[in-house]
């Protein structure tokens, strides 16, 4: 998918999920495709998507574990959702 953060730019991220035991395996891959985040060196760009990447991940496995807390606001998927609904109603 394509990821966008303006002004930082944009990304090509890639989810791999693999069966693994009783559950799966999650793996995320991000690349700067266009913006100034292409501009800034790959050590220091790894540490900061390595930090928001495992924050990410914590994320997903609470909600597939059905422990996350769900919030009084729709999810940027659920507004995705919505307008495209209401695009098609139209």
């Amino acid at each position: 998918m394509r990821a966008r953060g303006w002004p930082i730019g944009e990304a090509r991220v890639t989810i791999d999920v693999k069966p693994r035991g009783d559950g799966s395996v999650v793996r995320l891959q991000e690349e700067a495709v266009a913006g100034p985040g292409r501009l800034v060196p790959a050590p220091l760009l790894d540490l900061l998507l390595h930090w928001r990447n495992a924050e990410t991940l914590h994320r997903l496995a609470y909600l597939a574990e059905g422990t996350g807390t769900p919030g009084t606001e729709p999810t940027t998927a659920e507004q995705e959702l919505s307008g495209r609904r209401e695009a098609s109603a139209r």
